[in-house]
């Protein structure tokens, strides 16, 4: 879902929002869920996979591993996490696809720029891709920071780490990007999660719930379809920082006006997956989506989107956005 940036809010409606993956859709109430609308497998094709798995934590630690020596400015333990040559897609439509020298060149140069760098991290998983036998640490966190000007900096990423053979191939990050008066915030603890570390496999079936809000935002004629997805009261907080906080007509409302403005829009599947937070008790669908659509000026867009979905009775109650733009397309 790619919804352009209309509405502002206030800091403290930011601030609750952003932190409503970490805590405030912490809990799910145990109501029976409405029956969901079912898509046919047959009928979603996914680029990349439809079917992943939980995998060993050990991948995940790699990445931990990573960021804590970064923000440490200990380039010689990152060095020794990467691959001989690596990938890496960065938000603003940045390609490297370099030797490990190369890329410690290229990041000592970046954060050599930058001062007081520090990570709060919010979640953390491990998974796996069976048909691609791909293991991968996905990372959910804030970095602040000071710029070379001794501003201060803040965005939220989702990464996601390609592990082989115990060393990072391939990074592709997200951004959410953080308004410059949102408040600032603390880190976690000895490093611990402000949500969630504790996953499990969800229920498959809540796919559908997404894939179903998604095919109709793609039709202009299903969006009551689309309506029948969410919850009474729903937050939506987009990858350019924009929170739409409402009623389910509210939201809507906000929904139709993208709609009316857009002449044609794609979503294509890359990937989706079901988790279920433990310590939470929160059922969370991830989903990754090639994105294309045409504004009505004839204005052609495309972004990768991830995005995480939290569920309450089989309804979506928080979206949580996160964008990768295309290298054309870089500002």
């Amino acid at each position: 879902m790619r919804l352009n940036k209309r509405y502002t809010m206030k800091n403290l409606i930011y601030a609750c929002a952003v932190l409503a993956f970490m805590m405030a859709c912490g809990t799910t109430t145990k109501e029976p869920a409405e029956e969901v609308v079912e898509v046919p497998e047959e009928t979603q094709k996914y680029n990349y996979s439809g079917n992943l798995e939980m995998s060993d934590m050990s991948n995940y630690a790699v990445v931990r591993q990573l960021n804590e020596a970064i923000a440490q400015g200990d380039m010689e333990t990152a060095s020794s996490l990467f691959a001989d040559s690596v990938s890496l897609y960065l938000w603003d439509g940045t390609i490297y696809d370099v030797t490990r020298d190369s890329l410690m060149s290229i990041m000592d140069g970046y954060f050599g720029e930058v001062s007081n760098l520090e990570i709060i991290y919010h979640a953390g998983m491990a998974i796996n891709s069976p048909k691609q036998n791909d293991d991968w640490g996905l990372n959910w966190a804030t970095e602040q920071y000071n710029d070379s000007e001794g501003k201060q900096m803040r965005i939220n990423y989702q990464e996601n780490y390609l592990i082989e053979n115990g060393k990072i191939r391939s990074i592709r990050q997200y951004a959410q990007l953080v308004p410059e008066d949102a408040p600032a915030m603390t880190a976690n603890e000895e490093g611990e999660f402000s949500y969630s570390g504790s996953w499990v496999e969800g229920d498959d079936s809540l796919k559908e719930v997404v894939l179903g809000w998604n095919n109709a935002l793609a039709s202009p004629t299903e969006l009551e379809t689309a309506a029948s997805y969410l919850a009474d009261s729903v937050t939506v907080v987009m990858w350019d920082g924009t929170i739409v906080d409402g009623t389910k007509d509210s939201v809507m409302n906000y929904v139709k006006e993208f709609v009316a403005g857009a002449s044609s829009l794609t979503v294509d599947f890359d990937a989706i997956m079901v988790v279920h937070s433990t310590d939470m008790n929160s059922d969370v669908v991830m989903s990754w989506t090639d994105e294309r659509w045409t504004d009505d000026e004839g204005t052609e867009e495309h972004m990768w989107i991830h995005e995480d979905y939290i569920l309450e009775n089989g309804k979506i109650r928080m979206v949580q956005q996160y964008a990768m733009k295309d290298s054309k397309s870089k500002e």
